[in-house]
């Protein structure tokens, strides 16, 4: 029957919770770099509570350690020890799997983030350019506005204008016929004068 190694038993769930404690660590600085604070302080809830049970574990291996006991009691703390280890471990990598998750969605978020800006960017200046032209459209329409105006004021001159020639049109039209009439009247005047004075 082979020997039972009492020291090589007890260190060895200390090594593994030891080891256990730098990879939850790790992962703890990785879940801090995460972008999105919700999923991440629940990874990062997770992995203390994995790290106080793997500081748990550790500080009843060494009081096992301490305070001794039978082979048959430390043997069965440690298989009891070294199943609790199994979980913690497996509960340690569905975490980091999560972590790794959680950091794939924040590279998919900040680089739709980025998309979102150069959109953004886009946008702005097409906006700046649609301004521009705007401005520009804004400013022929006041110059139209103001020729239109001037060409207004023009036709209304010309008309008055016109109006007016039109008024002594009809006052040289008037005087004429008077002439007319007057002339006509002088010669039929002048006709039986003239009759008479043969008749004479």
């Amino acid at each position: 029957m082979m020997a039972f190694d009492y020291r090589s038993e007890i260190k060895r769930p200390v090594s593994l919770a030891l080891a256990g404690a730098a990879i939850l660590g790790w992962l703890l600085a990785l879940g801090i770099g995460l972008s999105s604070s919700d999923q991440r302080q629940e990874a990062q809830t997770e992995i203390t509570r994995l790290q106080q049970a793997e500081a748990t574990q550790r500080q009843q291996l060494n009081e096992q350690q301490r305070t001794g006991g039978t082979l048959v009691d430390l043997q069965a703390r440690v298989a009891g020890a070294e199943q609790q280890l199994v979980q913690i471990t497996q509960a340690r990598e569905q975490a980091q799997a999560q972590l790794t998750t959680l950091q794939q969605t924040a590279q998919t978020s900040q680089q739709q983030l980025t998309q979102t800006a150069q959109s953004r960017e886009q946008l702005q200046a097409q906006l700046g350019t649609l301004q521009q032209s705007l401005q520009t459209t804004q400013q022929q329409l006041a110059q139209v506005t103001q020729a239109r105006e001037q060409a207004q004021a023009q036709l209304t001159a010309t008309l008055q204008d016109l109006q007016a020639q039109q008024q002594q049109l009809t006052q040289l039209t008037q005087a004429r016929t008077e002439v007319q009439t007057q002339t006509s009247t002088a010669q039929q005047a002048l006709q039986t004068n003239e009759q008479r004075a043969a008749e004479l």
